[in-house]
């Protein structure tokens, strides 16, 4: 019975929303950047700020140099160009850019080999003040939020591979859209699905997935109203069949050209 409502539920939900947009590049790796000049020949240290556009004294203190800023072969100085006419200076890199679309051919820079004589631990060293400067990488949190307060903790039923989850919370607990989107159904569903109680159903097109709140004691938004992350779309309550006693039944549907298939909101939600 439990699995009859399930497939009553998902098919009601499901039935005539549209398929979402086209697929989006992924960046797959992305390693740092810096920008230097192998000194050789009579390469001086104003000799090298012009060429790369640089002020003598900008120069000086990015490389930490000293007096009589003597310079010798082979010796690596970081450099920032600013224009677009000057020599390009070598890279320590390696980019790949891969794309889920079809005219968009994958993109690779492979790193420059250096083959200067010195020792290897001589081409590795960079300049620390340098290092300290450049823009740090920021692990992205999750597209999601919890649709009611401390609900991880709260979890009486977890995923069984199917279906949704069961956060209890005490009756006229709000209840939040985990994502901006549209809301699909705002109500009792009808036939087998009533057993849910009041329901309501928000589409995220960002994310091409679909959330369900059910056993509501009440929605307060409206079929085709436009949400926003954490704005309040019904209150905890113990309506529908399925339950036994105030809590939310929720479930996160992830929508792709194969179809609609549930998913585990504790890996999408943190």
């Amino acid at each position: 019975m439990k699995n009859i409502l399930r497939a009553s539920l998902l098919t009601l939900f499901l039935c005539g929303c549209a398929r979402d947009g086209d697929n989006l590049p992924e960046v797959v790796q992305v390693k740092k950047i810096t920008p230097y000049h192998k000194v050789s020949g009579d390469d001086t240290v104003e000799s090298i700020a012009k060429q790369y556009g640089m002020k003598r004294s900008e120069l000086i203190k990015l490389n930490k140099l000293e007096q009589p800023y003597h310079l010798y072969e082979g010796q690596r100085l970081i450099v920032t160009p600013r224009v677009s006419d000057v020599p390009e200076p070598a890279v320590d890199a390696d980019i790949t850019v891969k794309s889920n679309s079809n005219d968009v051919p994958e993109q690779k820079m492979e790193s420059e080999k250096l083959n200067t004589g010195a020792p290897v631990e001589d081409n590795e060293v960079l300049d620390n003040e340098a290092l300290q400067n450049e823009p740090k990488v920021v692990e992205a949190k999750s597209d999601y939020i919890w649709p009611v307060a401390n609900g991880k903790s709260k979890i009486s039923q977890r995923f069984d591979g199917e279906g949704g989850i069961i956060i209890d919370a005490s009756v006229g607990t709000p209840v939040k859209s985990i994502a901006d989107g549209t809301v699909v159904i705002a109500g009792v569903p009808s036939g087998d699905a009533a057993a849910y109680g009041v329901t309501v159903v928000v589409k995220h097109p960002a994310q091409k997935t679909m959330s369900i709140y059910s056993n509501l004691k009440e929605a307060t938004v409206a079929v085709n109203q436009k949400v926003k992350q954490g704005i309040i779309i019904g209150k905890v309550g113990q309506t529908g069949s399925i339950a036994t006693k105030p809590q939310l039944y929720f479930e996160i549907n992830e929508i792709s050209d194969k179809g609609r298939q549930s998913v585990d909101p504790e890996i999408l939600l943190g």
